[in-house]
C-alpha cells in the first residue's frame, strides 16, 4: 500500500478558500505529482461549549486522530507555546469534548522547540 505525503500547511495557514497548488510526494520514490485542491473557508471549533483556544502567541498546528482508539476523531492541537498539546475528545454525537493537557508521567508533556 502506497501512502501519500500532501505537504498543506501553508495553504491551510492562509486560511485559502481559492484552488492552491499541492505538492504530492509518494513514500516509495521520488516521484512528485502536482495537483488542484480547494479548501473551505475556515471555521472555529468548540469543544466542551468554549471556543478551542491556544495560548499567546497561538500558531497552532491542529490534526484528527483517534487519541484513544475509540473509533471517533479526537482533536488535538499542538501550540507554539510551551511545545503543549491540547486533547478534545470526539463524542457520540459528533461534538468535542473540553480539551485537556496530554500528560506523560502525572505532567503536563512538552515538545521542545527546535530554537
Amino acid at each position: 500500500m502506497r501512502s501519500q505525503m500532501v505537504l498543506l500547511a501553508a495553504a491551510l495557514s492562509l486560511g485559502a478558500v481559492r484552488a492552491q497548488e499541492v505538492v504530492v510526494a509518494e513514500d516509495d520514490g521520488p516521484k512528485m505529482e502536482k495537483m488542484n485542491v480547494r479548501f473551505g473557508a475556515p471555521q472555529r471549533l468548540k469543544a466542551g461549549g468554549k471556543y478551542v483556544r491556544t495560548e499567546e502567541p497561538g500558531w497552532a498546528a491542529p490534526c484528527w486522530h483517534d487519541v484513544n482508539r475509540d473509533g471517533r476523531k479526537d482533536l488535538a492541537v499542538g501550540q507554539f507555546a510551551g511545545g503543549k498539546i491540547l486533547i478534545c475528545l470526539g463524542e457520540k454525537d459528533g461534538a468535542l469534548a473540553a480539551g485537556t493537557w496530554l500528560e506523560a508521567e502525572g505532567d503536563v508533556a512538552e515538545v521542545p522547540g527546535v530554537w
